[in-house]
């Protein structure tokens, strides 16, 4: 497999695909293992605002009813913000897929940086 279907599929299939393909390979380029590392990153990410948005809404849902006192309002704008987060991560995740397949650099903000720190051993 070509490090340009590897890049790819390191986004395509979120955690599991960037740590497969940064560990189970290891003539990877560093561009490889970098799109590897992010898409791990990012996912994780994205996996950690849905469970403290759903968190939120638990608990809301739960005053709410234990109070008496209508928090739908609140409730609905934790919905927005989860669908606003679920098309930025897919979009990111699909630019990620393109410059990895190009073989061009990628660097999401805030996500480069913990990707470099988590994984700087694979990266250089």
């Amino acid at each position: 497999m070509d490090q340009k279907a590897r890049g790819l599929l390191a986004y395509l299939f979120g955690i599991i695909g960037g740590l497969v393909i940064m560990f189970a390979f290891k003539d990877n380029t560093k561009e490889t293992n970098y799109h590897a590392g992010q898409s791990v990153v990012l996912c994780a990410g994205f996996i950690a605002i849905k469970i403290i948005i759903i968190i939120l809404c638990a608990i809301l849902t739960f005053f709410s009813v234990a109070i008496g006192i209508s928090l739908g309002f609140l409730i609905a704008i934790l919905g927005i913000l989860n669908t606003v987060t679920g098309i930025a991560y897919i979009a990111l995740a699909i630019v990620g897929m393109i410059k990895a397949y190009k073989e061009e650099e990628f660097k999401i903000p805030g996500i480069s940086n913990i990707t470099e720190s988590i994984f700087k051993s694979k990266l250089g």
